[in-house]
């Protein structure tokens, strides 16, 4: 059995942009708009069933959106905090545990890119792991030119 989801409205951005910035600065990005605005207005008193109308949903939609909130920002962040999802994963596969030891292996060459380093790390994720670590950006090598021999004699192609 297949559940359809329901389509819900747009809010207005006028709510959010009349709300006191009461969850910490930068939040709005970490928890995203919805539950920003979940947070907040239940923070300014509202109850939950006046914050579902507000934002066109249920009592217990408001109430989902407002907890989800508060984990979000109660939560201890993981060492990885900042990666994406596949680099994140690619230092996960190695068995890399921390910042110090993905700097170590970044700097002895075990985190590379391509067929000896770790399963799906290519070149995206290589930028990303050197930008999160503070690191500059590295750069592809050059790819090598190989120069067709030519015979002396009569400047034909050699094999």
């Amino acid at each position: 059995m297949s559940r359809r989801r329901r389509k819900t409205k747009t809010m207005n951005n006028t709510l959010t942009s009349e709300l006191p910035s009461v969850p910490p600065v930068g939040s709005m990005q970490l928890l995203g708009e919805r539950r920003f605005l979940a947070y907040s207005l239940r923070k300014e008193g509202l109850k939950f069933k006046e914050v579902g109308k507000r934002m066109n949903v249920g009592a217990q939609r408001a109430r989902q959106l407002y907890k989800s909130a508060e984990r979000r920002l109660n939560r201890e962040p993981h060492w990885t905090e900042g990666l994406g999802v596949r680099p994140a994963n690619c230092l996960w596969n190695m068995n890399i545990e921390s910042r110090e030891q993905a700097l170590e292996a970044y700097n002895s060459g075990r985190l590379r890119p391509g067929k000896r380093g770790p399963r799906n790390y290519g070149w995206k994720s290589h930028k990303e792991v050197a930008k999160w670590l503070g690191l500059p950006e590295p750069q592809k090598a050059a790819p090598r030119v190989y120069l067709a021999k030519t015979c002396p004699h009569c400047g034909g192609k050699l094999s």
